[in-house]
């Protein structure tokens, strides 16, 4: 008879800010400037295909709270407009503000503008969203240089989508990127010149763009101080936006990375804005494939990633975050946020992304948060619970957050007695009860990893 593998549980020892994190799982790491965490281990044990799920009949509830931080949400420009009529943009700006969320950062703007040639005819649909985002009392958070196309420099040389690190060395492509600025400043915001509106409440001139990761093979110029590099063409752009009248933050890059371009990106603001990505997927083709682990399980790492990604900052945004599709653990996210949060106060936080709820559970693809009831639904509670004190406690495969008016208790896949991971969420004198979310006719691969069938209807947790 044929033995099955025995793996050996050990305790890991993290060299990062003396943290000790004990773990179920071995992990390793692609290099300590791994732009997305990748935690390895033995194989997963699958999730049990007979959770008691139903189909989700019911609209999502609301809950209500205030947090003095900003939390709202990405939605890229390409989708904003190229697939949604006015209305539709208007609804959807509806359905954010209803859910709770305060602030839209829209994000690859400039992928837009490029595919378009700076189209006339879509001035005015750009300033009728920006009218909206008013009308329904949004806050703005922008991106200079958002993904843009793959293009053909004048000496011929053809830069790849996104522009990586071509952005720093090249001064034609410098010369589009003031182009992009100069063509921004003929919009309002408020009433007001869009740079010169206190609602644009930041700008980020280089989204996931840095000389430190993702070196492009074809870069014929190598600069030798990357950081100073870095700095000089960010202080020029920030310059020139200072004078166009804006005096928010201005942010140089914002990977999920720490060591030297977290130290280059704070000699040039000591307010920073990163990413984090719980579960990175791999797109390959029409196929998403996921890490498929539960971030609370990694709950130390976590927090020691989390603190040395903001080491030494004054102000701390995490402008896109999330646990991707099809991860079954997004019931997690909201409850590891605050425990971060507990280790370094946030400022802002965007989910990333958002679309129009549809009774297709799939719409939106891999990133959608607006389909998951356990994000919107206690989105309110988590709002209170980030701007009063609670406290933490993490063993046995259990979660607590207490404070003064709730508590989250979260059980982990693995629990001695809880056979069905979830969160149950308590305030005042209600209570409700997040936990894994699919549809109906969902298929996946023996580990879910990846998804073989797509069903329709939403389904959660029934208890």
């Amino acid at each position: 008879m044929k033995q099955k593998k025995k793996f050996n549980w050990q305790k890991i020892e993290f060299n990062m800010f003396q943290a000790v994190g004990n773990m179920r799982y071995r992990v390793s790491l692609k290099g300590d400037q791994a732009l997305f965490c990748k935690l390895m281990g033995p194989e997963i044990i699958p999730l049990d295909s007979h959770w008691p799920m139903v189909i989700s009949t019911d609209p999502m509830r609301t809950t209500s709270g205030y947090w003095a931080g900003t939390i709202g949400v990405n939605i890229e420009a390409e989708y904003l407009f190229l697939e949604l009529d006015r209305q539709q943009r208007r609804l959807l700006l509806q359905q954010a503000k209803v859910d709770g969320f305060n602030s839209i950062r829209l994000h690859k703007l400039t992928r837009l503008i490029q595919s378009i040639d700076f189209n006339s005819y879509f001035e005015d649909t750009l300033q009728d969203f920006l009218d909206d985002l008013a009308g329904f009392g949004f806050t703005l958070s922008l991106d200079i240089l958002s993904w843009p196309l793959k293009t053909t420099l004048s000496t011929g040389e053809l830069i790849e989508d996104g522009w990586k690190q071509w952005a720093y060395v090249s001064s034609e492509l410098h010369n589009r990127i003031y182009q992009i600025i100069d063509w921004l400043s003929g919009f309002y915001l408020y009433a007001r010149p869009l740079f010169k509106s206190e609602k644009l409440i930041g700008i980020c001139l280089f989204n996931e763009n840095s000389l430190y990761a993702e070196i492009p093979k074809n870069l014929l110029s190598k600069p030798k101080d990357r950081c100073k590099t870095m700095l000089r063409v960010g202080s020029a752009f920030r310059n020139v936006l200072r004078k166009k009248g804006y005096s928010g933050r201005i942010f140089l890059s914002n990977y999920q990375l720490y060591g030297e371009d977290q130290i280059c990106n704070m000699r040039f603001s000591k307010s920073l804005d990163r990413h984090i990505y719980f579960d990175y997927p791999q797109l390959n083709y029409r196929r998403v494939k996921v890490g498929g682990r539960s971030p609370l399980e990694f709950l130390n790492y976590w927090k020691a990633f989390y603190r040395k990604l903001f080491q030494g900052a004054s102000e701390r945004w995490i402008s896109e975050i999330n646990l991707p599709w099809p991860n079954q653990f997004m019931h997690e996210v909201l409850p590891i946020i605050l425990t971060l949060h507990k280790e370094k106060k946030l400022n802002g936080l965007w989910f990333y992304d958002y679309r129009l709820r549809s009774p297709d559970f799939h719409l939106g693809g891999p990133f959608g948060i607006q389909r998951f009831r356990s994000v919107i639904e206690p989105l309110g509670w988590f709002k209170s619970f980030l701007n009063e004190p609670y406290e933490i406690e993490y063993k046995n495969m259990t979660l607590d957050i207490k404070s003064d008016g709730g508590s989250i208790t979260c059980f982990l896949r693995g629990h001695p007695i809880k056979r069905v991971p979830h969160c149950l969420w308590e305030r005042e004198y209600s209570n409700f009860v997040t936990g894994p979310e699919r549809s109906l006719g969902d298929q996946f691969d023996p580990q879910f990893l990846f998804q073989t069938e797509f069903g329709k209807k939403a389904m959660n947790i029934k208890f």
